[in-house]
C-alpha cells in the first residue's frame, strides 16, 4: 500500500466528518439494520516497538472501513449486535510492518420474565506491543479469540443466581512465543440488601494452558512439548453492586484466589484478590469511572504473574458537539521468574461530535513501563488524529 492510496481514504473519513456528511441506516423490517462504518486514523509514535533502546519513530495512518448488522431493538427482549471492521495499516518509514487486521465481535441478549442471557464473542488480529507481549525489534503479531455467555435466574423477588462461561485464546506468530488458551467458570448468588444494592458470595475457576509451534527448537523430535505451563485459579469472592455511594454505581468483588501450577519451585499460591467498577455521575454533563482490579495473569512466555491495577477514566462533555476524555492507569506485574514491572498509561484528548453519525478525535497517549529486566524497561509517546462515521 502507497503513501497515497493509505492517506486518500483517511482524509476522505476526516473531511466527511467534519463536513457532517452521513446517509441513513439500511433498515431489514422493523427490528433490524445494516449500518456501513469508515474509521481513519493519522498517528505519530516515537517509539513504535517498544524498545529500550534504539528506539525508532514512524507515521502511521490507518484506514478502517466495516459493516455493522442489529437485529432487535437493545431494549427489546432480544438483540444482536455483529461489527465487522478491516484496519489497512500503513508505516510510513517501516513500511515491512504494514499489514491488515480483522476485527470482529458479537453481542447480544435474550431476556425473559424471570431470567437473561447475555453474550459476546471476539476475534481480533493484534499487531502492536506491550509490556507481556514484546519482540525486541520486531511487532508481537497474535490473533485472539474471546467468548462469554451469562445468564441470571431470578430465584426469587430479592435473589438471584448467575452463571457464565468465559473462553480466552492466543495463537503468536513467532514460533518462541506460546500460545495461550484458558476459561473460566463464575458462579454468584445476589440477595437485595437494599433497593438500590444487592450483596453476593461467588466462586470463580479458571484453567489455562500453554502450547507452542512445532517449528520452535525445544519442540522438535517430541510428540508434545512436556515443560510448558498450566495453571488452575480459584476464587471465593464477596461483593456488591447497584448504588454503593451518593451518584455512584458499579460492582466489587473481593476475596482470596489460590493458583496451583505445575511451574517446578511454586505449586501454590494465594493472594487477596479483587475486581472492582465504579462510575460516577458526577454532573449531566461529567461522569467519571475508576477501576482496580488485583489477579493472576500469564506473559507469552507461559510466566505466572501477579497483576495490580488501578485506573481512573473520566469524560466531559462542554457543548453539543464537544468533549474532552482522560485516562490514567497504573500497574504492577510481579513474575515468577523475578521480573518487577511498574507501568503507566496516560491519555488526554478532545472529541468533535457534528452529528449522531460521526466523530473525530485528538489524543496524545503516554505509556511508561519501568522494569528490572532491560528490554521491557521503555517509554512511549503517540500522537493519534481518528475519525469515524456509521451511515
Amino acid at each position: 500500500m502507497t503513501c497515497k492510496t493509505c492517506f486518500s481514504p483517511v482524509f476522505a473519513v476526516l473531511f466527511s466528518i467534519t463536513a457532517g456528511q452521513a446517509s441513513p441506516m439500511m433498515a431489514l423490517g422493523d427490528n433490524g439494520s445494516i449500518i456501513a462504518r469508515l474509521g481513519g486514523a493519522i498517528q505519530y509514535q516515537d517509539n513504535i516497538f517498544l524498545d529500550n533502546a534504539n528506539e525508532r519513530s514512524d507515521t502511521i495512518v490507518v484506514f478502517s472501513p466495516g459493516v455493522e448488522l442489529n437485529l432487535g431493538g437493545s431494549t427489546s427482549n432480544a438483540h444482536t449486535n455483529v461489527v465487522y471492521i478491516h484496519d489497512f495499516v500503513h508505516y510510513f518509514e517501516t513500511d515491512s510492518l504494514d499489514r491488515d487486521n480483522i476485527r470482529v465481535a458479537v453481542k447480544g441478549h435474550s431476556k425473559w420474565p424471570k431470567a437473561r442471557i447475555n453474550y459476546s464473542m471476539s476475534f481480533r488480529e493484534h499487531s502492536q506491543n506491550d509490556a507481556s507481549n514484546n519482540v525486541v525489534g520486531d511487532i508481537a503479531r497474535r490473533d485472539r479469540y474471546h467468548g462469554v455467555i451469562r445468564s441470571e435466574w431470578e430465584m426469587s423477588a430479592k435473589s438471584s443466581l448467575a452463571a457464565s462461561l468465559g473462553m480466552d485464546k492466543v495463537d503468536y506468530e513467532a514460533a518462541n512465543l506460546q500460545d495461550r488458551q484458558s476459561y473460566n467458570i463464575p458462579l454468584d448468588y445476589f440477595w437485595e440488601y437494599s433497593p438500590k444494592l444487592d450483596m453476593s458470595v461467588g466462586y470463580r475457576f479458571r484453567h489455562t494452558s500453554f502450547s507452542r509451534d512445532y517449528n520452535f527448537p525445544a519442540a522438535i523430535g517430541r510428540d508434545e512439548p512436556k515443560d510448558l505451563s498450566t495453571y488452575k485459579d480459584h476464587f471465593l469472592n464477596v461483593g456488591v453492586r447497584g448504588q454503593v455511594g451518593p451518584k455512584m454505581s458499579g460492582e466489587i468483588k473481593v476475596g482470596i484466589q489460590n493458583r496451583e501450577s505445575n511451574t517446578s519451585g511454586r505449586v501454590l499460591q494465594d493472594m487477596f484478590a479483587l475486581d472492582g467498577q465504579v462510575v460516577w455521575a458526577a454532573t449531566e454533563k461529567t461522569a467519571g469511572t475508576l477501576r482496580i482490579s488485583r489477579d493472576f495473569r500469564s506473559d507469552a512466555f507461559g510466566a505466572s504473574i501477579e497483576s495490580s491495577e488501578l485506573s481512573l477514566s473520566a469524560r466531559t462533555r462542554f457543548n453539543e458537539e464537544y468533549s474532552g476524555f482522560a485516562t490514567i492507569r497504573y500497574a504492577e506485574d510481579l513474575y515468577f521468574t523475578g521480573r518487577e514491572d511498574e507501568a503507566i498509561f496516560g491519555q488526554v484528548g478532545l472529541t468533535y461530535t457534528p452529528s449522531v453519525h460521526s466523530a473525530i478525535s485528538l489524543a496524545y497517549v503516554v505509556y511508561n513501563n519501568n522494569s528490572n529486566f532491560k528490554s521491557a524497561d521503555f517509554d512511549s509517546r503517540l500522537v493519534n488524529l481518528s475519525g469515524k462515521l456509521r451511515y
